[in-house]
Parts: C-alpha cells; structure tokens; sequence
C-alpha cells in the first residue's frame, strides 16, 4: 500500500507545510521498506512544491547530496521556513489600500480619408487668348514653291557688320531667286508684249 501511494502523486505535499509533509513521508519510507538512499532522495525531492525543490537543488553553497536524504529534509525544512517568515513580512507591510495599476487606453487612431485619384480632376487649363493680328508676310503658310521671305524689318542693321549684312543679302537674293523659279509659266510676261523704246516718241530737246 504504501509503496503503491509512493508510485503516485497522492503523497504530494501540496498546500502543506515541509514539516507535515516529512512526517507522512517518513512513515511512508517506513512501510514501503524503501532502503536505498538515493531512491529516497527522489522520491522526497519528487513531492516537494517545485518553488521549494528547486532552490534546494540550485543553492550555490552547501548543496545537499543525492545520496544523503537527512541533508535534503534539513534543506527543505530551512528554505520553507524561509519563504513563509519572508511572505508574513509582506503581508505585514503592505498598504492598507495598494495603488491601482497604472493602466493606459490606447484608441485606434482614425486614418484621414483621402480621395481617390480616379475621382481626382485637374482643373482644366484656359484656353489660349485669340488674337486677330494680321500675318506678317502674304503667304503666311509657306509651301516648297511659295516660301517666306526674309523678315528685312525684324532686323537690325545697326548692330551687324558687314560680313554679316553680306550674308544676309545673299540669303535674301536666293530667297528672290527661288520665289522667280517658283512662280508659274502663265504669269511670266512674254518676251515680245514688252513695248519698245521705238513705241515711245522722243522728247524733244
């Protein structure tokens, strides 16, 4: 009986304290007939509260051996002793009224709402003004045989030198060649409707 009980998790200490709990486990020992040490250490470590057992099994200095049994009960006993003289003082010392846990509410912060681009319009440009300026030239629409002449008036003589207003007189002669080139068979005067100098009377001297 006693050796099934060790078996289990009945023989626990629980809410007990190690004093109460290594009575009920020595008599246990006792009847099981359980003689090996090392077994007895395991089954006492085995049914201690964890927070108990393991302080016990980590102490920096003057650990019990696995193979003493009478070292761990004194352990056991030394650091339950301990905790409950260090939870009596807490008790002892703690407000009347404790502060309330400082608790902070985060709220989800609305995202603004933008429009959409596809509900997005430019404002149209204004329309470019009309004038009603005259052409420059007759033929403000120049074509391969009608092109536009020189722009005499837009220049400066002033400021050109003669290299330059060479150059451009002899722009404005090719310009005056090619519009005679380009201009039709039918309006060429012909060659024998010119008068004469013998159609004209002499002035008298």
């Amino acid at each position: 009986m006693a050796t099934n009980k060790l078996e289990g998790t009945t023989y626990f200490q629980g809410w007990r304290s190690v004093d109460d709990y290594l009575d009920d486990f020595r008599d246990l020992i006792s009847e099981s007939g359980y003689s090996d040490l090392k077994t007895i250490v395991v089954k006492f470590r085995r049914g201690l509260n964890p927070g108990i057992a393991d302080v016990v099994a980590t102490m920096a200095a003057r650990r019990p051996d696995d193979l003493d049994p009478e070292a761990w009960y004194e352990a056991a006993i030394r650091i339950d002793q301990n905790q409950a003289a260090n939870a009596g003082f807490r008790s002892a010392h703690q407000p009347a009224f404790p502060p309330k846990p400082l608790t902070t509410r985060f709220t989800q912060a609305t995202q603004p709402s933008f429009p959409s681009w596809q509900n997005f319009s430019h404002p149209s440009a204004p329309p470019a003004p009309k004038t009603n300026f005259p052409p420059r030239f007759a033929h403000a629409q120049p074509t391969p045989g009608n092109p536009v002449p020189m722009d005499i008036d837009a220049l400066d003589f002033r400021n050109c030198d003669q290299d330059t207003v060479e150059v451009l007189l002899q722009k404005l002669n090719a310009q005056m060649d090619e519009m005679n080139l380009a201009t039709p068979e039918s309006e060429v005067v012909a060659e024998g409707s010119l008068p004469s100098e013998e159609d004209f009377p002499s002035s008298s001297k």
